[in-house]
Parts: structure tokens; C-alpha cells; sequence
């Protein structure tokens, strides 16, 4: 069987294997494979972060690290690779994320479980630090899990918005 990517048909079973490798190889991403693109002014002790959300039968991840780069990209295959490097309100938007995540690292737990979620709408976020990969759980959807996790779907949301917007105007 086969499926659209970037206008070109690969088999499927190729396309979640990159969509598990691209994943795999953001959360495994340490600061000094990074440090030298990233601008002066922008350190951030949370250098990345790997945002999983389940719709239906599929999970889309988006990933933005302190270098600017930015993706997106589903679990059945497709995405949008390199999104930060064009698009500047992309990267502030991404910037704004890691920013603001830094006063909430006191409340996730480091952990190595990089399962993806299961539930629909569930979202897991993991925020990369030198100590080690943050993760927090909550329901995109839902508001009633309390303000911290409003604040980071806030932040989450215009992120992916800016993804969205940005590449729509040019046809993505």
C-alpha cells in the first residue's frame, strides 16, 4: 500500500518509521548538538520541546528547538520539516513556548517513558533540558484541568496556529 509525502508516494510502513525516527531523534537531542546555531540572547535552559497530540486515529507532533527550527509532522505519514527556518513568527512564537516553560519545570517529572498518548485529544509535552526531558500530560480540549496546563495549551496553541497560518499563505 501507499500514501502521499511531500509530493512523492512512499510505502506507508516507510513513513511511520520516519515519523518515529524524526520523533526519536528530537527527544534524544542534546544541547551541544544545537548550541552553536543558537543566536546570541536566545539561551533558554528548556532548549526544545516535543509537543504529541492525538487526533482520531492519528498523532500529530510538532517540535521546535532553541535554534528555530520547527516541525510538524503525523503518525501517518506527511508533515511540514523545517517550518522555523522560513517563517519568523514561527520562531517566536517557539521562543515564547520554551521561555515561559522554564517556571513550570518544577512541576513535570524527568522522565525517559517517550510513549506516545493514546486518548484523543491527549497531549503530551516534553520539554528538553541538560538535566534531562521534562514530560507533562493534559487534554488539549478540556479546560477544567486547572490554569498551569491553560498556560501551556496557550502557548502550545499559538505555536501551532503560527504553523498553520504561515503555512497555508504559501499552499502548504
Amino acid at each position: 500500500m501507499f500514501g502521499f509525502r511531500k509530493n512523492k508516494w512512499a510505502p506507508i510502513d516507510t513513513k511511520v518509521n520516519m515519523y518515529h525516527d524524526l520523533r526519536s531523534q528530537a527527544l534524544n537531542l542534546k544541547l551541544s548538538q544545537i548550541q552553536t546555531a543558537i543566536k546570541p540572547g536566545y539561551e533558554c535552559p528548556v532548549y526544545g520541546a516535543v509537543i504529541d497530540m492525538v487526533f482520531g486515529e492519528a498523532t500529530a507532533t510538532m517540535i521546535f528547538m532553541l535554534d528555530g527550527a520547527a516541525s510538524l509532522y503525523y503518525s501517518n505519514g506527511g508533515g511540514i520539516i523545517g517550518v522555523g527556518e522560513h517563517y519568523p513568527e514561527v520562531r517566536e512564537e517557539g521562543f515564547n513556548l520554551l521561555a515561559n516553560m522554564v517556571q513550570l519545570l518544577e512541576f513535570f517529572e524527568i522522565t525517559k517513558d517517550f510513549s506516545l498518548p493514546t486518548d484523543d485529544s491527549a497531549c503530551f509535552a516534553f520539554f528538553l533540558t541538560e538535566d534531562g526531558v521534562y514530560k507533562t500530560a493534559f487534554h488539549m480540549d478540556r479546560h477544567d484541568e486547572g490554569d498551569m496546563y491553560n498556560f501551556i495549551n496557550y502557548y502550545i496553541q499559538n505555536l501551532l496556529t503560527s504553523i498553520r497560518v504561515n503555512t497555508q499563505k504559501d499552499g502548504y
